[in-house]
């Protein structure tokens, strides 16, 4: 079974270890828990936190910004931040490739491991999508034909989208930050309606999937007796 796990709070009443036998995409901070086969994220402080918690070595994961640069770029680059107001971030030792990415006054330098599979997913740059509509994106590709669940997809459930992470590194604090969050966004592209119009995007790129929504097209309780 394929199965594309967001961090939406209702799949919290399934035991993730229930999908070990299967091939799961997982989301940003998906990886302080659980290993999916695949990690897929688009956030810069998150790729960073799964890069320098040693995770992206031993595990396969797919990044929105990954420009893999040869080790003989590195002095050049760092050239270029002579500006005091630059604060540089990286990891050791030192290895024959690198990736520098970063936000405002924040560059980071994450040297790749040995034998790292990490790839860079040069498809999202041209779309609006998600970690989550990435990630579904990608299942498709990597499996025409097959049936394809989703897992914690919360707007689905005409729900506020209350993040299973809520309230920990690079997530907001409380509900009530979310809902006011969510009000901020409506009529832009972060607009939630914008994800399912996202979905459905997908579902008409790629036909030959069926692709299942838990919470939506079944309960989680048939969810798990599918398992």
């Amino acid at each position: 079974m394929i199965v594309v796990i967001g961090n939406g709070k209702s799949r919290s009443v399934l035991n993730l270890d229930k999908l070990n036998e299967h091939t799961t995409y997982g989301c940003n901070a998906l990886f302080r828990d659980y290993s999916p086969t695949y990690l897929i994220c688009g956030d810069t402080a998150m790729t960073w936190d799964i890069c320098n918690s040693g995770y992206s070595r031993k595990n396969q994961c797919y990044f929105k910004m990954f420009d893999r640069l040869p080790a003989d770029q590195y002095e050049m680059l760092k050239m270029t931040f002579d500006d005091v107001s630059i604060k540089i971030i990286e990891n050791k030792p030192q290895t024959d490739e690198f990736v520098m990415f970063g936000e405002s006054n924040v560059a980071i330098i994450y040297w790749i491991g040995t034998n790292e599979k990490t790839e860079q997913l040069e498809w999202w740059e041209d779309t609006e999508y998600t970690s989550g509509t990435a990630a579904l994106t990608l299942a498709c590709k990597m499996n025409p034909i097959q049936d394809i669940y989703c897992i914690g997809f919360d707007y689905f459930l005409d729900r506020v989208v209350d993040n299973i992470y809520l309230g920990t590194a690079h997530y907001l604090s409380t509900l009530a930050d979310v809902e006011k969050d969510w009000e901020s966004k409506k009529g832009t592209w972060m607009d939630r309606k914008n994800w399912i119009i996202q979905h459905e995007k997908i579902e008409r790129e790629f036909p030959s999937n069926n692709i299942y929504h838990v919470g939506k097209h079944l309960t989680y309780a048939e969810f798990k007796e599918i398992l």
